[in-house]
């Protein structure tokens, strides 16, 4: 398939390396699909889903691998069902099925990334030393202010959680 001289319907070579992960994960974790179809079977309804273009990149595979390797021990569960959705469902494309998983976890490390990123550049500058400290502490206090309203949100203690101060 990938050495078709027809471009609309050759599948690229890194298909099959991307793909690999994926019908592990099956067998590894859908035994009843991996059973009923077997990987051949399963590599068809794949292969059938890319030329339908619901699998917009090759490199798409690797969401699924990361919405199972991100997600905790109740969400893997919602996962492998939404990966045999994807597998049985030739509509089903990879972005819409698997998104869900992956970039609440980006924006999740990125919101940790950032808070460390903002400590580490607050103790780079040495404020402690400034002279002109007024301005710093009501921008300090905006910081507290916001970090205590948000903390409290993702608690689930805020009374105001409705409200979005963005």
């Amino acid at each position: 398939m990938s050495l078709d001289p027809d471009p609309k319907t050759r599948i690229p070579s890194n298909f099959w390396i991307e793909v690999y992960p994926v019908l592990d994960l099956c067998e590894n974790e859908l035994s009843k699909l991996y059973d009923q179809y077997g990987r051949w079977g399963i590599l068809d309804k794949l292969v059938t889903k890319y030329r339908a273009k619901k699998i917009k990149s090759v490199i798409h595979f690797r969401r699924i691998m990361e919405a199972y390797d991100v997600a905790d021990d109740a969400t893997k569960k919602t996962v492998l069902q939404r990966l045999r959705d994807y597998v049985l469902d030739e509509d089903l494309e990879t972005r819409r099925a698997f998104d869900e998983f992956v970039v609440d976890n980006r924006r999740v490390q990125g919101a940790v990334a950032a808070c460390e990123d903002f400590v580490s550049q607050i103790k780079r500058l040495k404020i402690d030393y400034a002279l002109n400290r007024k301005e710093v502490i009501k921008a300090l206090e905006r910081v507290i202010e916001f970090a205590e309203k948000l903390r409290n949100k993702l608690e689930g203690t805020d009374p105001n959680a409705e409200e979005d101060d963005g």
